[in-house]
């Protein structure tokens, strides 16, 4: 969602260079940001074509998740997943403002 991406492209001073339907591609002289939209398939898209056409060194996923807690989980915590809820097995670790549970 644009809304979650809008402090990293004014951070970075990023701009939108390319857009297709529901992709948006924004980028600067180092980096790159493709705003694919909501899903799996949506974030593998737009994986795929930034894989497809920069040279790509490291690459970072952010999104918002269903409940991996249940009502654990607050506003502002950042879990880092290593598969996701269609894998057998999930495994992730949660920062909160607390550290690393």
């Amino acid at each position: 969602m644009k809304e979650e991406a809008d402090h990293i492209i004014k951070q970075y001073n990023l701009q939108e260079v390319k857009r297709f339907h529901t992709l948006s591609i924004y980028e600067n002289e180092t980096m790159v940001l493709a705003l694919a939209g909501i899903g799996k398939i949506q974030a593998a898209l737009g994986t795929a074509y930034v894989l497809e056409n920069y040279q790509v060194s490291n690459m970072i996923n952010i999104g918002i998740t269903g409940s991996l807690l249940g009502n654990e989980a607050k506003i502002g915590d950042v879990f880092f997943c290593f598969q996701d809820s269609s894998a057998r097995y999930v495994s992730s670790v949660r920062w909160t403002t607390s550290g690393l549970r």
